[in-house]
Parts: C-alpha cells; structure tokens; sequence
C-alpha cells in the first residue's frame, strides 16, 4: 500500500537570499554587510546597540535583485562616533529576517 506524500515547506522564505559575514568584525573604522537579494524588495537594515536603541539606518526602501554591499561607518545617525562594543545589524525585507552581531573595537 502507497502512501501519499507530505510536503515539507522549505524552512527558508526564499532559498536563493543570502547574508554572507560581516568584514572585518570586530571593526575599528567600518564593517562591510554583504547580501544577495532574489528579486527588487523593500529592505530595511538597521544596526541597534545592546539597550535596543536603533544606532543607524543603513537602508530603507526598495534595492533591485543582486548582489549588495552597505557600510557602517561605526557612527550613530544623531550623534558622532558611537562607543566600542557589541551591536546588532537586522535586516527585514519580504519575510527574510536576519539579526547578525557586530563588535565595534575603537
């Protein structure tokens, strides 16, 4: 007797999305953030600091399908250089979320 099959969804919203590694981290002057993106989406990337406070906007808004590069240069949008530590860069477009920490080393 055959059994009909269940379909296991993919644990990933969108296998072709990649993040690859922050470079360098830890960082003194900027880190690098690399994605690849599957098709044209809305993206948000923000870095926040450990009390959750949002540090930078590194993007908000739509980015075409490819292979993208965003800097943080380890400043704080409203303020100047932001101090040494742990930080958290979250990237949020169309159901992918990824949560990535940085070490800012001064």
């Amino acid at each position: 007797m055959e059994q009909a099959g269940v379909a296991v969804p993919d644990a990933s919203p969108d296998p072709a999305f990649q993040w690859l590694p922050a470079t360098p981290n830890p960082f003194r002057e900027s880190v690098a953030l690399r994605f690849v993106l599957p098709r044209r989406m809305a993206v948000r990337l923000e870095v926040f600091d450990l009390a959750g406070r949002v540090v930078a906007i590194l993007a908000d808004g739509p980015l075409e399908a490819g292979d993208h590069l965003v800097r943080w240069n380890g400043r704080e949008d409203r303020a100047g250089n932001a101090p040494a530590g742990l930080y958290f860069a979250r990237f949020d477009a169309a159901g992918i979320h990824e949560r990535h920490k940085l070490v800012l080393a001064r």
